[in-house]
């Protein structure tokens, strides 16, 4: 059962890294491009899908006990900021 389990890790793994590739050239590309002002060069689509791959790529390799110890510690982190 454990050799079924490796291949899904390993293609989770290129499809994470190739999405990265991914999101990379797309924020290349709005980098290159002309912008009128700060706010139009951060809320292009280019820039919003790039970082938006990114960050799905980054959780995908995340597992459930990972995602529940960042939850844990950025609440602690909202807590102390607010109320601390």
């Amino acid at each position: 059962m454990k050799n079924e389990i490796v291949p899904v890790y390993l293609f989770v793994y290129l499809v994470g890294v190739f999405l990265a590739a991914v999101s990379q050239v797309l924020l290349k590309k709005a980098a290159q491009r002309p912008h009128k002002n700060l706010i139009e060069e951060y809320t292009d689509w280019r820039v919003i899908l790039g970082y938006g791959i990114f960050v799905g790529c980054t959780l995908l390799k995340l597992g459930v006990k990972k995602v529940a110890a960042l939850a844990l510690i950025i609440g602690g982190i909202l807590v102390y900021s607010l109320f601390g």
